[in-house]
């Protein structure tokens, strides 16, 4: 499981949201990019955690309430690759 947050801003609060965060899916086949779709993100729970002990105890701690997740019991291959320019 995986999480979005912004530093000092509460994604789920409606009084505080300048921009709406949205996570598109695409494949890739020869060198070739495939739109799949958006996939909704939803507020974190500490049940989109529970098989991380760790976060899950410190969900409170560490603000997860602000952040967004995919959905429960959702499933995705991720992969690429990470790069600075």
């Amino acid at each position: 499981m995986f999480a979005i947050g912004v530093n000092g801003i509460d994604l789920n609060d409606p009084n505080f949201r300048y921009f709406d965060v949205q996570m598109h899916a695409q494949q890739i086949k020869n060198e070739s990019f495939f739109d799949m779709g958006i996939i909704d993100l939803v507020q974190c729970t500490p049940e989109h955690f529970r098989q991380t002990e760790h976060i899950n105890n410190n969900f409170d701690t560490m603000r997860g309430s602000r952040k967004l997740c995919p959905p429960l019991n959702s499933s995705m291959t991720i992969s690429g690759k990470y790069a600075s320019v």
